[in-house]
């Protein structure tokens, strides 16, 4: 699975500051990913060295760092309709996984 995770209200409690208390279990939720072979993405619209610098704080190996896009380009129309793309909360991604 490829799988993209935002930083500010997901991994952590804050979606509106920078650096913001981690949710606990976030962290080694996506550790079990990266050990279970999916492809994993952290992203943040706060940018690419924001992401890398918040990976490197706590130590994760093994993922991709990006800037959330601001435009999505898809030949497929509707790509983010529910059955699309699989959106689920932070709560539910720490509690459940994916």
């Amino acid at each position: 699975m490829t799988i993209y995770i935002d930083i500010d209200g997901t991994l952590t409690t804050t979606p509106t500051k920078a650096w913001g208390p981690v949710r606990d279990g976030a962290i080694e939720r996506v550790r079990k990913l990266v050990y279970r072979g999916h492809a994993v993405y952290i992203w943040s619209a706060r940018g690419k060295n924001y992401a890398s610098q918040f990976v490197e704080k706590y130590g994760i190996k093994g993922v991709t760092t990006l800037s959330k896009p601001d435009v999505l380009v898809d030949d497929v129309a509707g790509i983010r309709d529910p059955g699309r793309i699989r959106r689920i909360g932070p709560e539910e991604f720490i509690r459940d996984g994916i």
